[in-house]
């Protein structure tokens, strides 16, 4: 394999740099713990907090929230459901939309609206704590694990399909790495009981069962955990309101005795204290970690695991490409010399040898002026060979998709297997697919080929290569057409590389070409009312 990638990278042939010299050997990625990836979303970085951020609890003191069970999550021993309150006299949609959304944060309860006459609606609020009805964002991380390979046994523990979890990007597997998940079509509970029991005991792949650390703690105890007992309200007010829909008619409500008794809180005397809640609820945001606190955390991960923290409640799903930026914690060791000298100034006056000296000193002098050189202009950031998939073989796939040569597609996806021929279960999967034995191929496969997996059992079935596709994971299918564009972007930059880079690479109106930092952004882009063609600033190369 090793030598099938040499020859594929030299194919591609990105090895223009734009600093010329003696190359300095070092090694990234010796562990995991020297490539650390945070994600940002909103302008801040991702924190490892608390299963639940804290200013959930304000929730519990919205008007006519009775059950004051925030507090006391493991002090719920059964699934309840009841209509809290009505509230009436909503005129503008700018507070029924204002009404819906503070109350729809809260993990217990969902809002329904009731159309009584033209123009006149009121809002159900409905507590249950195992509805199933919102999407929430958890903070995911890992060691040793793709995300992929997170979110497919997250599934497997919440008794979801796979793709009710999702994601923004795949991060690597070694490394330790923060990002956003979304989960959907599970109660709050659920998550936030799994989180608890995982951040206890961990997940490992070094355990016995594959799951836990723990030998005698099994997936089945995972779901007895999550398991609580309905009360007797929740069959008659879910037959009621287990619909999608968000809007009621009044009609539909008169033969439901359970609203006689339901308090009824006119708007005007609760705005309020709805947008007092509200405004404290967006302000009171848990503060982010420095890089110092986060890597101590990081520092602190010492088994391949998995970590889940701050679950909020978020309005969709995340999808691939929803990222604002990654923060990169690296560590690049030297070798050879400068490794096996460690130049400090006690060891150097035991160096007899002064040339050896005064040579190593220079590269470190080189280095550090290197180091510096690139915090000014910057690097051609290409992307890296993981990008590409075992093999490399990823771009391939992801233009015979934009072409519609599925069939193509799906006999490259296979192909690709081979390039793993120091897998004794890969190459006897291999050996079974050659047969046509499709159903031992599959079950040899490893568990992490779910996508191989998913295509052989299409191929068993003899299912067209266009429907084989909708089947895969859509993360994974737009990870092939990202490839493809990756190699186009690596392929353009060398090219330009070579051609030369020009000082001023933008479009305005004197210039062409691409900003290349973020200093160019802001000395050049403006908010203006009045646009003109003439000062503006287009993209060459979009995300």
């Amino acid at each position: 394999m090793a030598f099938t990638i040499y020859k594929k990278m030299k194919e591609f042939a990105w090895r223009r740099c734009l600093n010329e010299g003696i190359p300095i050997k070092l090694v990234l990625k010796e562990n995991e713990k020297d490539f650390i990836v945070r994600e940002g979303i909103n302008n801040s970085l991702l924190s490892i907090g608390n299963i639940s951020n804290s200013n959930i609890l304000l929730l519990d003191g919205l008007p006519g929230v009775q059950h004051k069970l925030l507090t006391d999550i493991y002090g719920i021993k059964e699934r309840t459901v009841s209509i809290i309150c009505r509230i009436t006299g909503i005129q503008q949609k700018q507070d029924r939309e204002e009404v819906h959304k503070i109350y729809s944060m809260h993990p217990f309860i969902y809002t329904k609206s009731v159309s009584v006459t033209p123009g006149h609606t009121d809002i159900l609020v409905i507590f249950d704590t195992h509805h199933s009805m919102s999407t929430y964002a958890v903070t995911l991380t890992k060691k040793g694990r793709t995300t992929n390979d997170s979110v497919e046994l997250l599934a497997r523990l919440l008794r979801l399909e796979s793709n009710q979890i999702n994601y923004a990007g795949n991060k690597d597997k070694k490394a330790i790495t923060t990002q956003r998940i979304s989960v959907t079509g599970v109660p709050y509970l659920n998550i936030y009981k799994l989180a608890n029991f995982i951040n206890n005991n961990g997940i490992t792949k070094s355990s016995n069962n594959g799951i836990t650390k723990s030998s005698n703690i099994t997936p089945e105890d995972i779901s007895e955990l999550l398991k609580i007992p309905d009360n007797d309200s929740v069959n008659k007010i879910n037959s009621l309101f287990s619909g999608c829909t968000r809007d009621l008619h009044q009609d539909s409500l008169n033969g439901l005795s359970d609203l006689s008794g339901i308090s009824t809180l006119p708007l005007s005397s609760i705005i309020q204290d709805i947008r007092r809640i509200t405004t404290e609820y967006n302000n009171s945001t848990e503060p982010e970690q420095t890089d110092a606190q986060y890597k101590d955390i990081t520092n602190s991960i010492t088994e391949d695991t998995i970590i889940l923290t701050n679950i909020e409640r978020i309005p969709k799903k995340i999808q691939l490409g929803d990222l604002e930026k990654n923060r990169f914690y690296l560590r690049l060791e030297i070798t050879d010399k400068i490794k096996n000298k460690e130049i400090t100034e006690e060891i150097t006056e035991e160096i007899k040898n002064k040339e050896i000296t005064e040579e190593i000193t220079d590269e470190i002098k080189n280095l550090e002026d290197r180091i510096n050189l690139l915090k000014v202009e910057g690097f051609p950031n290409y992307y890296g060979n993981q990008r590409f998939g075992y093999g490399l073989s990823n771009p391939d796939v992801g233009e015979l998709i934009i072409k519609k040569d599925f069939k193509g597609a799906i006999s490259k996806i296979i192909e690709n297997l081979g390039n793993l021929e120091n897998s004794p279960r890969v190459k006897e999967a291999l050996t079974y697919l050659h047969q046509e034995k499709y159903s031992d191929a599959r079950n040899t496969l490893p568990g992490k080929f779910q996508t191989e997996k998913t295509v052989i059992y299409s191929l068993e079935k003899k299912i067209p290569a266009k429907i084989i596709f909708s089947r895969i994971r859509r993360e994974t299918r737009m990870i092939y057409l990202h490839s493809y564009q990756s190699k186009l972007f690596n392929d353009v930059l060398q090219q330009r590389l070579i051609n030369g880079v020009r000082n001023n690479e933008y479009i305005t109106g004197v210039s062409i070409g691409s900003i290349t930092s973020k200093q160019q952004i802001d000395q050049l882009v403006t908010v203006s009312d009045t646009p003109n063609i003439s000062n503006t600033v287009i993209p060459l190369y979009p995300h």
